[in-house]
C-alpha cells in the first residue's frame, strides 16, 4: 500500500522513493514502511511531516538547520492520533493519553497536563473507605491544531482549547465524529450531523 504525495517538498518532509524532489508535478511515493497490517497516520506542518507507525514517530523536514532533517521517537503506546502544528505537534496515544512534541533534532514527548473538567451535580466521588477520590485525568479522543489554536476533545465530552477546559457537552450520547481546526477557529461535527464552531472569526 503505497502513500503518494504532491506539492512543496522544498524542506524534505517527504523522502521520496524515486529521490525526485520537485514533485509539484505530479505524485511521487513517500518511502516508508507501510503496508496492509500496520496503521499509518499522517499529519503535515508547513516546513516538516509527522508519521506514525504503532508506537513509532517520525518527523522529517526542516527541523534544526536545514531540509532533510529527520527524528524518530518512540511513544509509550501505540499513536492513535498525530497533530502537526508550526512550533508542535500533539500525540495522542490509543490510551487517551496526550503529548506535545517540538519538530528539532533533540525532540522529546512531552505530557500534556489538561485543567480538571467542571464537576458534575452528582457530588464528590469517594472510595469504598470514604475519602474523596482525585479526579482523573481527562481521557483524550479527538485532536486537531491550527496555527493558533490546539483543541482536544475527551471521552466526557469536554472541549478543550489546550490545557484550559472551555465547554463540556452535558448530553451523554454526544458523539464526535471530525474536528478540525483552521488558522485561529476549530469545527466540530457530531453524529447527529450538528456542526460547532469556535474561535477567532476573521
Amino acid at each position: 500500500m503505497p502513500l503518494l504525495f504532491t506539492g512543496f517538498n522544498a524542506f524534505g518532509q517527504h523522502e521520496c522513493v524515486s529521490g525526485d524532489v520537485d514533485c509539484a508535478a505530479g505524485f511521487s511515493e513517500i518511502n516508508a514502511p507501510v503496508s496492509n497490517q500496520n496503521q499509518c497516520t499522517i499529519s503535515i506542518g508547513w516546513r516538516y511531516a509527522a508519521l506514525a507507525f504503532g508506537r513509532k514517530l517520525c518527523l522529517r523536514g526542516l527541523l534544526d538547520d536545514g531540509p532533510n532533517e529527520c527524528v524518530t521517537l518512540e511513544a509509550t503506546g501505540d499513536i492513535r492520533a498525530i497533530a502537526a502544528a508550526d512550533s508542535h505537534c500533539l500525540v495522542l496515544l490509543q490510551s487517551g493519553q496526550l503529548y506535545r512534541v517540538q519538530p528539532k533534532l533533540q525532540a522529546e514527548l512531552v505530557t500534556v497536563r489538561l485543567e480538571a473538567a467542571p464537576r458534575s451535580n452528582s457530588g464528590t466521588k469517594r472510595s469504598i473507605f470514604g475519602a474523596a477520590k482525585a479526579p482523573s485525568s481527562p481521557i483524550i479522543e479527538h485532536i486537531a491544531c491550527g496555527s493558533h489554536i490546539n483543541v482536544a476533545i475527551s471521552s466526557e465530552n469536554c472541549v478543550y482549547s489546550i490545557p484550559s477546559c472551555l465547554h463540556q457537552f452535558s448530553e451523554r450520547q454526544f458523539r464526535v465524529k471530525q474536528l478540525q481546526c483552521g488558522h485561529e477557529h476549530a469545527v466540530l461535527l457530531n453524529a447527529n450531523g450538528d456542526v460547532f464552531t469556535w474561535g477567532n472569526g476573521l
